[in-house]
C-alpha cells in the first residue's frame, strides 16, 4: 500500500504578493495614451515609464467598447423596468374598473 505525505507550509517561506488590480477608470486611460506613441521605441519607453507590459494594453484595449456597451445595456434595462411599472399600473386600473362592475356595451350586430 502506498502512503501519501501531506506537506505543511513552511513558515519561513515568503508569501507571494497578490496580483495588481486596476480600476476600470484607470484602465481606460492607457490605450488612449499609447495611441499617441508614433514609434515602437516611444511605445516601449512609455510602457517602461508607466511600469506596464504590452500585455496590459492587449487586455485593456477592448475595455472602452465594453464600458459603452455596459452603459447602453443599463439604459435599456432602466427603460424596460419603467415600461414594466407602467404596464403594471395600467393592469391595476383595468382590474379596478372591472371590479366596479360597469356593464359593457353590447357589440353592434
Amino acid at each position: 500500500m502506498m502512503s501519501v505525505a501531506i506537506r505543511t507550509p513552511d513558515p519561513a517561506m515568503e508569501v507571494r504578493a497578490d496580483r495588481r488590480q486596476f480600476s476600470t477608470a484607470y484602465t481606460l486611460r492607457p490605450p488612449a495614451e499609447a495611441d499617441t506613441c508614433t514609434e515602437p521605441v516611444a511605445m516601449g519607453a512609455w510602457l517602461r515609464r508607466e511600469g506596464w507590459y504590452s500585455s496590459h494594453l492587449t487586455m485593456w484595449r477592448p475595455q472602452p467598447a465594453l464600458v459603452r456597451e455596459h452603459a447602453r445595456l443599463r439604459h435599456e434595462r432602466a427603460r424596460a423596468q419603467d415600461d414594466w411599472v407602467q404596464a403594471c399600473e395600467v393592469r391595476a386600473l383595468q382590474r379596478a374598473v372591472s371590479a366596479l362592475g360597469v356593464p359593457r356595451k353590447a357589440p353592434a350586430a
